[in-house]
């Protein structure tokens, strides 16, 4: 019997598309094993790591995983989502910093002795100096210091604040710091002959950045602070420093701090040089400053500093130099200057003062200098000025000054004058100056 066409086309037919299933279930089940998806349960898709199992665990015989095994960088992606959820619950990770302290026993301990009374560790700034400092102490620092309220762990925690407080990573000269070493070894660090206590620190032109922290308050034996020369500090002075009552030196020239001296300066009745030149300090200077009567050296040259010059100035009787150029005072120059008599040389140059001369000034026999230019004085100078034999210079011009100067320093039987300057020049001048070195108009 002769097979009917028809029904051998169909025959053929059935074994193409049956030849084709099986080839494509075999390409299915190769392709989802290299995906890592087990068929092992049709219909329920799991993935199996090629090496460790999910959220980490012991690596296999293999060796450790890499990234490729993780499973949070898959090699490849499976094209389909799976019917259930993984087997192994993924490790979760927080997209936030943690907005309080842990609550390690340990920061409580520490936080109790070396934070302010009464600081609530939930509420405390974990971005700030002070907090990094006590991390630091509690998980990082070796020295094994119990947490005993000592004053040295008092040192180590104001000199660990002060340095992420001004960027101690950016210093220039840090050995040590924030080493295991006691705080007497570390760079810049000075210590009493017993090398127990800090003393001194010394961090002129160290590329310092940031702010002053109160936590230097903590070094109550301190007598020298300088910070000279680092144009990257920012802010003020905190009132906390007159806790500093041992202080001899500060100098902090040559920064970028402001705003205005807390009257908390007339607690450091020992110290000799107060350096605050070439900063934005504004504001009155307050009257406190005459309590400093041991002072040697004062400089508030280049500032802001407004308002008059307090009287009680004239209670520093052994200062040589008084420097006030560049700044903002206003009004008389208080008459007590005159009785600053250890005084070399004056020098209120470049201030908006006014009205006369004190005559008291006259009273200054040691002054060699006077500068006394750009500011708005009037009237006549006093004849007492006359007094001043020692003088060597004197700059008298851009003020609004009338009247002679040829009794003043003109007329000094050997005189040791070499340089005198005012307003002795033009068409119409506004003094009479003949042994003046040069003339203004």
């Amino acid at each position: 019997m002769t097979p009917n066409p028809k029904v051998l086309i169909a025959i053929a037919a059935v074994v193409v598309i049956a030849l084709a299933i099986g080839l494509g279930v075999g390409l299915s089940n190769d392709d989802d094993e290299s995906r890592g998806i087990s068929n092992e349960s049709p219909g329920n898709p799991t993935m199996v790591p090629s090496s460790a199992p999910i959220g980490g665990g012991a690596p296999t015989e293999s060796g450790p995983p890499t990234k490729e095994d993780s499973p949070t960088a898959p090699a490849r992606t499976p094209t389909s989502t799976p019917s259930v959820s993984p087997t192994a619950v993924p490790v979760t990770v927080p997209t936030t910093a943690p907005s309080q302290a842990p609550s390690l026993p340990e920061f409580s301990q520490f936080g109790a002795i070396l934070l302010p009374p009464g600081t609530d560790l939930s509420s405390v700034n974990v971005s700030a100096p002070e907090y990094y400092a006590l991390e630091w102490i509690v998980l990082e620092d070796n020295l094994g210091l119990p947490a005993e309220d000592t004053p040295e762990i008092q040192e180590r925690f104001s000199l660990a604040t002060f340095y992420y407080a001004t960027f101690g990573d950016e210093w220039n000269m840090k050995e040590g710091w924030m080493s295991d070493e006691p705080v007497c070894n570390w760079e810049r660090v000075k210590c009493d002959p017993t090398n127990t206590t800090v003393t001194e620190l010394d961090m002129t032109q160290n590329f310092l950045t940031g702010t002053v922290p109160k936590e230097l308050a903590k070094l109550s034996q301190l007598s020298v602070l300088k910070i000279n020369f680092n144009d990257g500090m920012s802010g003020g002075i905190p009132t906390e420093l007159g806790l500093l009552t041992e202080l001899v030196n500060l100098g902090i020239s040559g920064n970028g701090l402001s705003g205005t001296l807390p009257t908390e300066i007339g607690s450091w009745s020992a110290m000799k040089s107060l350096d605050l030149s070439y900063n934005d300090f504004d504001g009155r200077l307050p009257s406190e400053i005459g309590k400093l009567t041991d002072l040697t050296i004062l400089s508030l040259s280049e500032n802001s500093f407004s308002g008059s010059l307090p009287s009680e100035i004239g209670a520093l009787s052994l200062l040589p130099n008084l420097s006030l150029d560049s700044n903002s005072f206003t009004g008389m120059l208080p008459s007590e200057v005159g009785s600053m008599t250890a005084l070399t040389g004056l020098n209120v140059e470049s201030n908006f003062f006014t009205g006369v001369l004190p005559s008291e000034l006259g009273e200054l026999s040691l002054l060699t200098g006077i500068i006394v230019s750009n500011n708005t004085f009037d009237g006549i100078v006093p004849s007492e000025l006359d007094q001043l034999s020692n003088i060597e210079f004197a700059y008298f011009q851009s003020n609004d000054f009338v009247g002679g100067l040829e009794t003043l320093f003109c007329g000094i039987p050997d005189t040791s004058m070499e340089w005198f300057e005012a307003d002795c020049g033009g068409d119409a001048p506004e003094v009479d100056c003949t042994c003046c070195t040069e003339c203004f108009p």
